[in-house]
């Protein structure tokens, strides 16, 4: 049998958002067998990743941790613990939380009773085994002791290994986003930055949106896409430099897919983000409305994408309108580089948005050219 372990939002290779819990251990059994199945235990990988186990010297010790503030909850194994477990007697530990952290009893009982129900089922085994031994010619005590005492040993090497042997992880997105925990938070912002780098060339939309630079242009043969796409070139490969230098700093912390379909999406969204930003701030040049509406509009989708409130706490609708929003179509095509995906009606939207913006960039450019754009 396999089981398979979802990891919430967290995959190999990244760093998990979750905070394993402190926990201090006391086992006042402290003999050798019990030390080392202990320190077993408390090195698996699963284990680790959910608790952050100190020894105790006494019981004592466990709770005064508590006290101090330093760790969430206590573990204490009574002496007998684990003679007790290997020979079916009934056997209970305790777990003491801390009274600011609730929320730690519920997460620890629920690991204790799925170690629970995995040892009951492997001893069941063991137990009705030891029914064979007892009902034998030969038995004798001898005989029942090293039964216990070979057959648990196989069990719990079988329980070290099943980690590796019969769990399989499994990331599950956050809150449907297609990336983990980390991973969104990360891309909300760096989304946000790409949208906002458009600011940093707000003169480069006006300078030379004057009548005579447009009519000398025309005379030329320069068409309006023409005109247009040297507005937008520049802005482009700045981000395109941002976004490999950002990739590059963060490839040793977050897992990240560099492949031709990754690496694809992350050019879209350079493309797109680019020209909605420069098509945009062209529209409004000559005004002072330009920077507030792109940083009204990016503000916007940060918070319906999730980087303000948390991303489950937002309604289905909300979700889906930030989805949709520039900032969210720019987000979903560089979360493809973390494994994430991208849907074709976000791409369309985004389309829709850049042709209406040149729709209207070039009626601004005949406006100027005919005296009524506001251009000298």
């Amino acid at each position: 049998m396999r089981l398979r372990r979802a990891m919430l939002a967290m995959s190999s290779g990244s760093r998990s958002a979750f905070t394993p819990i402190k926990v201090s251990f006391d086992d006042e059994e402290k003999n050798l067998a019990s030390k080392i199945i202990t320190n077993l235990v408390k090195s698996r990988p699963f284990i680790e990743s959910v608790l952050n186990i100190s020894e105790a010297e006494s019981r004592e010790d466990a709770i005064e941790d508590i006290r101090s503030g330093g760790f969430g909850a206590a573990i204490i194994l009574p002496n007998g613990y684990y003679q007790s477990v290997t020979h079916g007697v009934y056997a209970q530990g305790e777990i003491i939380v801390s009274a600011s952290k609730p929320l730690y009893g519920q997460m620890l009982g629920m690991l204790a009773n799925i170690g629970e129900r995995l040892i009951s089922a492997g001893q069941y085994g063991i137990f009705s085994g030891q029914r064979v031994v007892e009902e034998s010619d030969n038995y004798s005590d001898e005989l029942m002791d090293e039964y216990l005492d070979k057959v648990n040993a196989l069990f719990v090497t079988h329980v070290l290994k099943m980690q590796h042997d019969h769990v399989l992880d499994e990331r599950t997105d956050y809150a449907g986003s297609s990336v983990g925990l980390v991973e969104h938070y990360a891309l909300c912002y760096f989304a946000l930055f790409i949208e906002m780098c458009t600011l940093f060339f707000s003169r480069l939309f006006s300078q030379d949106c004057t009548r005579p630079v447009l009519s000398r242009l025309r005379a030329c043969g320069v068409g309006d896409t023409t005109f247009l796409a040297g507005k937008i070139i520049f802005p482009l490969v700045f981000r395109a430099v941002c976004t490999a230098l950002i990739f590059a700093a963060v490839s040793g912390k977050l897992e990240v897919y560099p492949n031709p379909g990754s690496v694809a999406a992350a050019s879209a969204a350079m493309i797109l983000s680019t020209c909605f930003g420069s098509l945009l701030m062209f529209c409004l040049a000559g005004s002072e409305s330009g920077v507030p509406i792109l940083s009204a509009i990016s503000a916007a989708g940060l918070i319906l994408k999730g980087g303000v409130i948390p991303l489950s706490m937002l309604p289905i609708p909300m979700r889906t309108l930030g989805s949709l929003m520039p900032l969210g179509v720019t987000y979903s095509c560089l979360s493809v580089m973390f494994g994430g995906s991208v849907e074709a009606i976000q791409i369309i939207f985004m389309l829709v948005y850049c042709a209406a913006l040149l729709f209207f960039a070039r009626r601004k450019i005949a406006a100027v050219i005919g005296g009524r754009g506001g251009g000298r």
